[in-house]
């Protein structure tokens, strides 16, 4: 069984000196071949500023993570792109667990008002 995980990259830019008016260093963010976002990195954050972004990528269960920074006017330039967090996905509830947990509750009298989850101690 594949388990789910989701990614979350941060990318960092600094912007340089020779950036100094909006349209001069303009490039998309592509990650599993889809367009993520399209920067202006100097409408973003002005002159000669750090500028972080976050993006969630889902479902990377069998997938290889892929991230391109395609250039629209002038190269791309970043300084570091950081996968901080891959966090395992919650599985869900496998449908015969569900009919055993209501079957285990009706067993126990548990009234309604309860809204007992399965937890022993919750009870």
């Amino acid at each position: 069984m594949d388990t789910p995980y989701e990614l979350q990259p941060d990318l960092g830019y600094w912007i340089d000196g020779s950036v100094t008016k909006l349209g001069q260093r303009v490039f998309d963010v592509v990650i599993n071949d889809k367009n993520a976002t399209r920067f202006d990195i100097y409408k973003e954050v002005g002159g000669l500023a750090a500028y972080s972004w976050h993006y969630m990528v889902k479902n990377l269960s069998s997938t290889v993570l892929s991230v391109k920074l395609v250039e629209v006017v002038c190269v791309p330039v970043i300084c570091g792109l950081e996968n901080y967090a891959i966090v395992l996905v919650d599985l869900s509830t496998v449908p015969d667990q569900v009919l055993d947990m209501r079957a285990l509750k009706e067993s126990l009298r548990v009234p309604d008002r309860m809204e007992w989850n399965g937890q022993p101690c919750s009870y």
